[in-house]
Order: C-alpha cells, then structure tokens, then sequence
C-alpha cells in the first residue's frame, strides 16, 4: 500500500545483499529538532555484511570502488521528508472543496502577504547530481564542499548520488524567499525531489531573510523553504517523454499570473514563453543522460532546440580531479540574474495588483520586461537555419520574444546581420553597407545575459577570417 517510487528495485539488481524493508530511515541528527523530519521507524536494521572478494571486483581500483558503492548502498536507510501540514495552499478540508473554492482560498492566501509563486526546475537549473562514486571525494572540499551534499533514495542503480547546488542559491533563498513560495518540478521521481528538498530546507533554511528573528526561531520545525512543494514525473501519470508537459496546474487550482516559472528547458512546460529559459548547469564531468530516480530522459528530444542554445553548457567540460575545470564552473552568475528579474516581476505585479484590479498578470509582466531587451534590433538571418518555414524556426521566434524586429532581408533599417560560419551573400552585402555582423551566440548569450550582449566579442569575418566561432562567456 505504499507508493510504488519507495518499492525496492528488481531483484537481479541486488543479489548480494537485498535493501532494507521499507519504512526504514536514519534519526534526524544530533541536535536538530525531532519534528522537522517524520518519525524514525522502531526497526533498527544492521549492516549487512561486506560482500565476498571476487576477480571482477579487485581488478582495478575504479572496479572496487564502484563494488564497495555498491555494497554501501543495499544496506542504506532512507530518510522520509515530514508531512508537513500547509495551510496556504492544502488547509485542512480542501480535498472536499470544489476546485473554484480552493482556488479562492490560494488566491486570498498570495495576495494577503504580497508574494507570489516561483517554480523551479531542479535538474541542470538550480543543482546538477551524479551517481559517480567519485563525486564523494567533493562532499568536503575546500573550494565547493559547501554547495554539494550526499541523498541517499531508492533508484534504479542502488547508488548514492552526489548534488551540487549552483553558485549564488544561498543568495537566492535569502532574497526570494520573502517574496515568493518555493515549489520544485522536477522529471525526476518524487524520492529525488524530496531528498533534495530535505536538503534545502534543513541546510539552507539559516539563509532566509527571516531567520535570524524570535519568531522564526520559535517556529523553526514548523517553518521550511520547500516542506512538499513538490511535483514529479510521477504526479504525471504513465504517459511517454513525448506526451510529458509540465503545467503548474500539477500543483494546485492556481493560474499561471500568479507565477514565476525558472527552467533550462522551457520546451517540456505546457506555456514555455512564460518560463525564464536559463543555461544548463553542468558541474560533475561525463553528466548522466537519464533524471534521477527514473529511465526518463533529461531531454525528451536528443535534436532539440534546447540542446541548439545550450552551446554554453557544451564549452563547459570538466574532468574529475582537475579542479581548475571545476573551478571555472563556479563563475556561473545564473541565479544572481534570476533573483533581479524575480524582484522585478514581484515589484511590477504588486505596484499594479488591488482588490478592484484582479487582471495582472506575472506572465504578462514577463513577456513585457522581456521585449525591452532587444526593442531597438532589427535582425536578419543568415546560414543558421533553412530559410524555408523561416518564421517557424526557434531562432526567429526566439528574436521576436525579446523584442527584435526580424526580416528576410537586409533593408536600410537592419542593425545586425546573424551568421554562423560560412560567407554568404548577404554578408557580402552588410560588409558593403557598415553593418554589424556577429554570430548567432550572440544572440544565446544576450537570451542568457537577459540583456543585450557586447556585439565586439561576437564580430565575424574580422581581417578575412571565415572560421571565427566566437566563444560564449559566462
């Protein structure tokens, strides 16, 4: 009768020592108040017993620390994240209200203490895991240590895996918690989800604006940043990568001017111009293909736009035991520019917002502050993509949310001509007519920046050179 996300995994995937039963999970640590997790089980498990030395397991030194993980790993009890009682969005009673009553009641709960609520994409948005045993190795180092912690969860691998929180997330708990509810959504299963919720809520709950007062102390196990504000793949039903929308819908009665919605993939939400599209995230080398907890791909589609625009990510390579690679990755200021546009929406939503003036919308907020980045840019595209169906090409359509006017051809109005690598004859023409030429990361790094981009670093064809591919920065 349990959900099916805690059933232990095929038994061809633990012959050597079973997991233990379900229901068992660790006390919550020495001095951390008892109520902020659910009760611990009565049974007490011992460790099973280390598995026999075999060939395949001390053939190498990756091997035996792959089998030792292993092994590690069937005898684990997983923590249970508390049941805590919301009564913002999930009062007591509401399963028996219509869906228009319990709409009313989170309608009046938002906007009596002014906030709003931000949904954030877990994977490759605001963390990155692996399932590399040698991510252990980083729960304690110098430099990132800090930002990456151990979850244990039943999944398919029998493994322990490893999540590192991207630069600027205390920041952001700090500044956005007064004024937004947090809710994660993530492809992955809801063990993941609430692992990682439990982190967030036991080791970053100190950086929220509030809790350095009494009454935050007071309430300290009954106050938490995420608590179940959680949708998973599985709240989605049995439906393929294909048919798979993320709607915030999936959470409560509630609509979409309410919400502020962070994600690197804005193609799986139901509205994806309403989503703040930001760069993957990528800390750990040789990043695993699949969402934790599940056989789901992290892209539903291998040729999709979201892997066109994330050449960011892809210029970012790390190697395990080089920490300069890793290193770099902490430049990342993502977040920082998150929290400003945030702040943004919320001040404009709030300025605008009265009891006698309901019709505001966060969405249109958005789309608004959006299409000031580029309102003064006339494009024209050339060798980036087909020029049949043009305006149906995500380039195009990408331009025009940020605000440029896009054309076919160069007019005497055109500011910038979008290339890629080879010299066409529009680049001819624009060299002709002291147009700026760059390349079509300028355009990415601009979406990312959320503000024009410097046109000098994207320049083409500068002193004849037609293999120019200039670099994206963070």
């Amino acid at each position: 009768g349990h959900p099916s996300y805690y059933a232990p995994p095929p038994p061809h995937q633990h012959q050597l020592h079973p997991p233990p039963p379900y229901g068992a999970r660790a006390p919550p640590p020495p001095g951390h108040p008892a109520a902020y997790y659910a009760p611990p089980s009565a049974a007490v498990y011992p460790p099973q017993p280390p598995p026999p030395p075999t060939t395949s397991n001390i053939a190498s030194s990756s091997s035996s620390l792959s089998a030792l993980h292993v092994s590690a790993a069937s005898s684990r009890k997983y923590k249970r994240i508390a049941k805590y009682r919301d009564n913002i969005f999930f009062p007591d009673g509401y399963k028996k209200w219509k869906r228009s009553k319990h709409q009313e009641h989170i309608d009046g709960q938002i906007h009596e203490r002014t906030k709003l609520l931000l949904f954030l994409d877990i994977d490759h948005t605001i963390l990155h895991s692996t399932r590399d045993p040698r991510g252990a190795h980083y729960v304690k180092h110098p430099l990132f240590g800090k930002d990456i912690f151990e979850i244990n969860f039943p999944n398919q691998y029998n493994a322990t895996y490893y999540i590192k929180f991207r630069p600027e997330f205390r920041r952001m708990i700090r500044e956005l918690t007064p004024l937004y509810d947090l809710v994660l959504y993530t492809m992955g299963s809801r063990a993941y989800a609430e692992q990682v919720a439990m982190v967030i809520d036991e080791h970053f709950r100190q950086f929220a604006s509030d809790f350095n007062s009494a009454q935050a102390h007071a309430q300290y196990n009954r106050t938490f940043i995420i608590g179940n504000r959680i949708i998973c793949r599985e709240d989605h039903g049995h439906i393929s990568d294909k048919e798979y929308k993320k709607d915030v819908s999936q959470f409560a009665p509630i609509e979409t001017d309410w919400c502020m919605i962070i994600d690197d993939t804005p193609e799986v939400w139901q509205n994806r111009d309403d989503v703040h599209r930001v760069p993957k995230y990528l800390f750990w080398p040789n990043p695993e293909k699949t969402a934790p907890g599940t056989n789901h791909k992290h892209n539903v589609d291998d040729n999709s736009v979201n892997n066109k625009i994330n050449i960011w990510s892809k210029n970012s390579i790390t190697t395990w035991g080089d920490d300069k690679s890793l290193l770099r990755q902490e430049r990342d200021n993502v977040l920082l520019q998150c929290i400003e546009l945030s702040k943004c929406v919320h001040e404009c939503y709030y300025a605008q917002y009265t009891p006698m003036n309901t019709e505001v919308s966060t969405a249109k907020i958005f789309a608004k502050i959006r299409r000031q980045i580029m309102r003064d840019v006339q494009f024209v595209f050339t060798g980036v993509f087909p020029q049949k169906n043009a305006r149906n090409d995500f380039h195009w359509k990408l331009a025009e949310l940020f605000g440029a006017t896009v054309s076919e051809s160069i007019t005497d109005t055109t500011t910038h001509l979008i290339g890629k690598d080879s010299k066409t004859s529009k680049i001819q023409q624009a060299i002709k007519q002291d147009i700026e030429i760059v390349h079509v990361n300028w355009l990415y790094q601009s979406v990312f920046n959320f503000a024009t981009a410097d046109c000098h670093r994207f320049r083409m064809f500068i002193n004849g050179d037609e293999k120019h591919t200039p670099p994206m920065v963070y």
